[in-house]
């Protein structure tokens, strides 16, 4: 404890202002942790010396912000009981571009089964079971896997079977953010999480191996705390 102007000042609760408050992760693997790698924790879990608290994780590999007719699961699901909390991430779109999920526009209605409308799904409802929470919307990180290859063999960026590129994902969540007024960690462009220039981040040119999972904990938890 300090003393300035005759008020006592708790420097952990300035460090840590959501130190043992109720944080949830919502998302795909890079929030669960790669299955293929089960003895890496994953960034949520790693949080919690740099958040005074562990976050609780809710993450599933393979699951899409749009729900779609496969058998990927949907993120969606993951917020039935996620209530009273103090912050909610929600950190994915890897998976929409690869499994071909519409993008939508953020000026449509509700619908699970597009990007945007999917996201608006999520917010509303989180929004109302939690109405003090602060939220942020995480975009997904760059990929030099084969099956989520950012760009092609001629450098260009590459295409799903709809016609969109990884960044018009990228760019739907930004929106989504501006128009609920809520803020976005932009992993993609400014996270330091580039399998391409850091490929000794990376499992397989996507997934995060130790060293990267640490380095999206400190970027995502000093995040989390300037909320």
């Amino acid at each position: 404890m300090i003393k300035m102007n005759n008020e006592d000042i708790d420097i952990k609760n300035i460090l840590f202002p959501y130190r043992n408050q109720p944080i949830t992760c919502i998302g795909d693997s890079f929030t669960h942790g790669a299955a293929s790698r089960p003895d890496i924790p994953s960034y949520v879990s790693r949080m919690e010396k740099y958040l005074g608290t562990c976050p609780r994780n809710t993450g599933i590999g393979g699951a899409t912000i749009a729900k779609g007719d496969d058998d990927r699961g949907f993120i969606g699901d993951q917020i039935q009981d996620v209530k009273d909390q103090k912050v909610i991430t929600i950190f994915g779109g890897t998976n929409d571009f690869a499994s071909n999920r519409p993008i939508g526009s953020i000026n449509d209605d509700i619908n699970i089964y597009t990007f945007c409308g999917s996201f608006k799904y999520m917010i509303t409802n989180l929004a109302s079971q939690n109405p003090f929470a602060k939220l942020l919307l995480i975009t997904p990180a760059k990929s030099n896997h084969a099956e989520w290859r950012l760009y092609d063999n001629q450098g260009k960026l590459r295409k799903n079977k709809l016609g969109y590129t990884f960044i018009d994902y990228v760019n739907a969540i930004k929106q989504v953010g501006n128009y609920f007024s809520i803020p976005v960690l932009d992993i993609f462009n400014v996270g330091n999480y580039n399998p391409y220039l850091f490929p000794k981040l990376s499992l397989e040119g996507l997934h995060p191996n130790a060293e990267g999972h640490e380095r999206l904990a400190k970027t995502i938890a000093f995040k989390i705390n300037s909320l």
